[in-house]
């Protein structure tokens, strides 16, 4: 501690030209950095999993319109098994919707309460 013996018991430096850092902002110049901003999301987006669309047979399709025209005949409440392709990368999602349909018009499927799905994504059906 000898070497400091000369400056050890002077008072404390108080500028007379700039005022005295608040605590708020001086707390700031110790918070932690996050130099790649969005990386984390970018990571969680490339690691969500999609799946791809299976192409329906015609068997299938055969069965899907039969299914549906007769749910239309009938009034019948009908579940729909359809694809929905991700906005954001290659692949989708499946997806399963309940209801009734309304009418299918312009190659969209209306349902009563107003969902509309692509005819040609539906890959499954059956009557509830």
């Amino acid at each position: 501690m000898n070497d400091y013996n000369d400056i050890i018991n002077l008072p404390h430096h108080v500028s007379k030209k700039h005022a005295p850092m608040d605590m708020i902002n001086r707390a700031a110049q110790f918070a932690p950095f996050a130099a790649l901003t969005g990386y984390d999301e970018a990571v969680e987006e490339t690691a969500r999993v999609t799946d791809d669309f299976v192409t329906v047979t015609e068997d299938e399709v055969g069965e899907i319109n039969r299914v549906i025209a007769e749910a239309i005949d009938a009034g019948k409440e009908i579940s729909l098994r359809y694809f929905e392709p991700d906005k954001s990368k290659a692949g989708g999602e499946y997806r399963t919707v309940v209801g009734t349909i309304r009418k299918i018009e312009g190659g969209e499927i209306r349902l009563d309460d107003g969902r509309r799905i692509k005819a040609e994504l539906v890959v499954g059906t059956e009557f509830v």
